[in-house]
């Protein structure tokens, strides 16, 4: 995370630091030998450098206990590594400091009492030294790393007593896979561009806490810098591990020209079963993303926004038999009945003509997502798809609703059906709202209905459901 109390990007705590350090190893030094060997310029030396280490510990301080507010993120196990790393090295100085009772004033001779506690004091500030080391090289306090196309870092504070939404950037302010901290009152909120839109979620791990604002966006997936859990940004869900709890995600609009952000409260999946996964699977997972993130930028499929507007996450799909985030029942799958699940949605922008809806699997194991489902014409006005709809081309129910070619190469649902030993798999489902009727005929595959909603994009929700063979 980087560092609040810097000059020109440079950390100051850490150039500050070496001093109090030497002088303290210094000063029990110069003291032990002079008591030892009867040395009077030896105490002597150590009483000074005791004084200057009290002096530069103070010095050093200041900034540390800036970047303790401001750098390290609250609520997190890099807090109380930071808690304890301070309260470490003020126990060091102040044992240094008490060892002056124990010094002869006229001689500056150290007593036994001064030894002790300098040899007190040098061990804790060992003991300082190496929490202080963790801080850096583990949660990364103080590094100001940066990933291709992540921009220039950006951090704004806003209102937070707001009741409803909140202006928080321009429109055009971050590109793709970019991100931006908000401090919202006491909340600290990350703002983020993906190739759906716009996202926004809490800048927490929900595994150890660390900072999500200061780990990499790609393809609609944050990586926390701490341990490497992985959510999709749009949903909050946990898309690798070691992370057991998803994050929680705040709905975003853009009106206007700006982003606005709802602050009422945030939406989050409930937790789901643990779903850590092994570092080999984690570099699979990296590839499948990798692989889809042309789809994800719009780069493998033509910009959907109507009139290159952003789409606006704004619809909220759900299901009565999952959650978001949580497993697929077996009924639903290829283990089951294979009946296509119920869905129900809300939110729908005005304007909305027609309705869409996509279901795939990025975790198959091959270059492109598993489709499980096309279905398009779906009329406005209809706000349920019932359980275990038959697969045909056209549907009575809703009415004119069509649907189109799998990856099976049949028409309708097929249920989750991963290679066993795989792992958990994830199924995006994702609804979109059109501005206009489509002139499409039967039978189109995904990649045939993203070019049809070429340009008719109002609006998009999602929900993603688990299977695991």
């Amino acid at each position: 995370m980087r560092s609040k109390a810097h000059f020109k990007g440079h950390p100051i705590h850490p150039m500050l630091v070496a001093f109090p350090i030497a002088f303290l190893y210094g000063a029990l030094g110069f003291d032990a030998a002079g008591r030892l060997a009867g040395w009077p310029g030896g105490w002597a030396t150590g009483a000074y450098l005791s004084l200057a280490a009290i002096a530069s510990g103070l010095v050093a301080a200041v900034p540390g206990f800036i970047d303790y507010l401001h750098a390290v993120p609250p609520n997190s196990s890099g807090r109380a590594r930071g808690t304890q790393h301070m309260l470490v090295n003020v126990s060091a100085l102040a044992a240094f400091a008490i060892g002056w009772a124990f010094r002869d004033r006229a001689t500056l001779l150290p007593g036994p009492g001064t030894l002790l506690l300098e040899a007190a004091g040098a061990g804790l500030v060992t003991w300082g030294g190496w929490l202080g080391g963790t801080l850096v090289y583990r949660n990364q306090i103080g590094v100001d790393h940066r990933y291709a196309g992540a921009g220039k870092w950006k951090e704004m504070a806003v209102d937070g007593r707001a009741d409803g939404s909140i202006a928080v950037a321009r429109e055009g302010e971050l590109e793709v896979d970019q991100m931006k901290l908000l401090h919202v009152g006491d909340r600290r909120i990350v703002l983020a561009r993906t190739g759906r839109g716009y996202a926004a979620f809490d800048d927490r791990c929900s595994h150890k806490g660390g900072p999500l604002s200061d780990g990499a966006l790609i393809c609609g997936t944050v990586q926390c810098p701490w341990h490497g859990s992985q959510f999709d940004v749009h949903t909050g869900a946990v898309r690798a591990g070691p992370a057991d709890d998803p994050i929680g995600t705040y709905r975003v609009e853009v009106a206007d020209g700006e982003v606005r952000l709802s602050v009422a409260g945030a939406v989050t999946s409930p937790p789901g079963p643990g779903r850590a996964i092994s570092h080999g699977s984690r570099i699979v997972l990296a590839l499948c993303l990798l692989t889809s993130c042309s789809h994800d930028r719009g780069e493998g499929r033509a910009a959907l926004g109507v009139s290159g507007k952003e789409i606006i996450m704004s619809i909220k799909l759900q299901s009565d038999a999952f959650d978001d985030g949580r497993p697929i029942p077996r009924r639903y799958g290829e283990d089951g009945e294979d009946l296509s699940p119920p869905l129900t949605w809300s939110g729908l922008p005005e304007g909305t003509r027609q309705l869409a809806l996509i279901v795939d699997d990025p975790d198959a194991p091959r270059a492109e997502p598993w489709v499980h489902w096309v279905l398009y014409k779906v009329p406005a006005d209809v706000r349920t798809l019932t359980e275990g709809l038959p697969r045909t081309p056209t549907l009575s129910a809703p009415p004119g609703a069509m649907q189109g070619k799998n990856s099976w190469g049949t028409d309708g649902y097929r249920g989750p059906a991963p290679p066993r030993g795989h792992g958990t798999h994830h199924y995006n489902f994702r609804l979109y709202a059109l501005d206009a009727p489509l002139a499409a005929a039967q039978g189109l595959d995904k990649a045939g209905l993203l070019k049809a909603m070429q340009g008719h994009v109002l609006a998009e929700g999602g929900l993603v459901g688990t299977y695991e063979r």
